[in-house]
């Protein structure tokens, strides 16, 4: 139940970095460093 709360709370900035990567997309790859960042952000909230 907390880990819904957390996701739930977390799915704004979760959405702000899918579109910032998402801006990013015309690089060829997504940087593993946008994917730690994600999921450090993530965890933060």
């Amino acid at each position: 139940m907390f880990i819904l709360l957390v996701l739930s709370d977390s799915l704004p900035v979760i959405g702000l970095f899918i579109s910032i990567v998402l801006l990013k997309s015309h690089q060829p790859k997504i940087h593993p460093r946008w994917v730690k960042w994600c999921v450090f952000i993530s965890l933060l909230f």
